[in-house]
């Protein structure tokens, strides 16, 4: 059984200037308008750069803007908010984390599954917005749901795919939040995938089933390495730093050059605690 199909909002992306190997082209911001054309909500306003800003600004115009929806606390989505008491003093900030979140509570992933989760930014039918959980590159992680049009922030990229750091992430959340997202898609309620960075994506099944399949092969190229380690987890600390995580680092991503050794030392970590936990 496939759900009804609901129009999403007129909505703009804006691509900041902060190219990198992380970030690939920029950072998106997307600016959404209601129906009547009177307000707007932000969707990952950014880093803070003068153009940037001048950009969403310039786009939100005259109308009100009536949220600003944060999609996860990476200073590449949320630097813009450190002044947002200048360019946005009466509107609200949705997050989960607590340092972001402004003129209402936090969110809690538990209750983005009910009607307390849809934001209705205007009177019309596409104004409503879901916020749907999606924790795994970040624990903060969310995604927004307008129509049948995800905005995944860095839960799905444009190309490419998810960092996921130990301490900061979850390997087990991820996996949970893209199996969740699949079954969305089956469901016909995701037809459409806008990313935090990199193009949009009109082949979401094909995509997510990607995701998962390419991070299910590097947990079974982590087992391996431990086996040829003659390694075990049981009771072991796992960290970055740990002599263990750096040996399976070296078999997993043995051309990964030796500046990005630290971040590659962090990846392993997350994906030994999954591995340490479900085998």
């Amino acid at each position: 059984m496939t759900n009804e199909q609901h129009p999403a909002p007129r909505f703009v992306r804006r691509t900041a200037d902060n190219p990198s190997p992380m970030t690939l082209d920029g950072t998106n911001s997307y600016v959404l308008f209601t129906a009547d054309d009177n307000a707007a909500v932000i969707i990952d306003p950014g880093p803070q750069l003068d153009e940037h800003l001048g950009a969403l600004s310039e786009l939100v115009g005259d109308r009100e803007l009536r949220g600003i929806v944060l999609t996860h606390h990476h200073w590449d989505h949320s630097d813009l908010l450190k002044t947002v008491d200048e360019w946005a003093p009466q509107t609200p900030v949705f997050a989960v984390d607590s340092a972001f979140a402004r003129f209402v509570p936090p969110l809690e992933h538990e209750d983005l599954s009910g009607d307390d989760a849809v934001l209705e930014f205007g009177p019309a039918e596409t104004d409503r917005i879901r916020l749907v959980s999606t924790p795994g590159h970040t624990l903060d992680s969310i995604s927004v749901l307008a129509g049948t049009v995800l905005f995944s922030g860095d839960t799905v990229l444009g190309r490419g795919t998810t960092v996921i750091m130990h301490g900061d992430g979850s390997v087990e959340k991820y996996l949970d939040s893209l199996a969740r997202l699949r079954s969305m898609v089956e469901q016909g309620r995701i037809t459409e995938i806008q990313p935090a960075h990199g193009e949009s994506i009109a082949n979401p099944a094909e995509v997510l089933d990607y995701y998962i399949s390419h991070r299910r092969e590097r947990l079974d190229e982590v087992r391996a390495a431990l086996a040829e380690q003659d390694a075990q987890l049981d009771g072991l600390e796992i960290s970055p730093e740990h002599e263990l995580t750096e040996a399976v680092g070296r078999i997993v991503y043995a051309t990964a050059p030796q500046d990005m050794r630290q971040t590659v030392n962090t990846i392993v970590a997350a994906q030994l605690e999954y591995v340490q936990k479900h085998g």
